[in-house]
């Protein structure tokens, strides 16, 4: 058992926003039990018990420890993985007569222009933090934002960021308002020199990727959409959790680029003169 566990996977997320599987874990957490044991402590039946258990044990939550045998039966005594689980915390500044309000979620370029604009207009100041999509919604969950930006699909219903606010916030109500609609795609060097036409071309040997960070919703819409892809895509080259940055990247591997190109013909100029 370790001392201290980030939660991040949002499979987990979602187990530990159920009240009856977040007090199974917080008991596990102070010491081994069996279901017997959970049963007698929450006044519930260990079949009940065990329905939720088994869903923290698949999300990597909780472990068996040991199992022993007393009057013809084995009982088997389960704990949790770490002594403790964290999300997140923030500090915010002192001001005087000035509101804060922290956002934390996707990126988009119309939150900045916002938070300029913000002051003057109302008052109130905004500070935003691009994390992610899922985080800004766990950060919001636990009170650290006031306000949380997410662009995440749902395979299955195809529906936008609905499914997945229900999941994380089941005994809560929320607003949900949209901000902007986007497209997806892929962002690639002036003029394509690589002719790179869809998803399929990622597994290219000649292709890398620097992909959206763990958690964002283009990063969670690329793994979903490139199941088949997934092997190939290991050989990332980095992730980063700036859009902007992305771009930025791009453009220096293009002036690398020339810069390699231009030495080589240098290069081969040289040997045709004085060769």
């Amino acid at each position: 058992m370790v001392e201290i566990e980030q939660i991040k996977d949002f499979n987990q997320i979602k187990i530990v926003t159920d009240p009856n599987r977040l007090a199974i874990l917080r008991l596990l957490m102070a010491g081994p039990a069996t279901l017997t044991q959970l049963g007698r402590v929450m006044g519930e039946h260990p079949a009940w018990v065990r329905h939720h258990l088994k869903q923290l044990e698949a999300a990597g939550l909780v472990e068996m420890k040991t199992a022993q045998v007393s009057g013809g039966f084995v009982e088997k005594y389960y704990r949790a993985k770490a002594r403790a689980f964290y999300f997140q915390e923030m500090i915010l500044p002192e001001t005087s007569g000035k509101k804060i309000v922290i956002m934390l979620g996707s990126h988009d370029l119309a939150l900045n222009v916002l938070a300029q604009r913000s002051p003057e207009k109302t008052g109130v100041q905004l500070i935003i933090q691009p994390v992610g999509s899922l985080d800004g919604l766990v950060a919001l969950r636990q009170g650290i934002a006031q306000i949380s930006g997410c662009h995440l699909l749902d395979i299955q219903s195809g529906e936008y960021n609905l499914p997945f606010i229900r999941h994380i916030f089941p005994d809560r109500p929320v607003v949900l308002m949209t901000l902007a609609h986007r497209q997806q795609g892929l962002l690639v060097a002036p003029g394509n020199p690589l002719h790179i036409r869809g998803l399929e071309d990622l597994g290219r040997e000649d292709v890398t990727l620097v992909n959206r960070n763990r958690g964002s919703g283009t990063r969670l819409w690329l793994d979903q959409h490139n199941q088949i892809y997934l092997v190939q895509l290991e050989k990332l080259l980095q992730e980063e959790v700036y859009l902007m940055l992305l771009v930025n990247l791009l453009l220096e591997h293009m002036n690398l680029v020339k810069h390699i190109k231009h030495q080589k013909h240098l290069k081969n100029h040289l040997r045709l003169n004085y060769g």
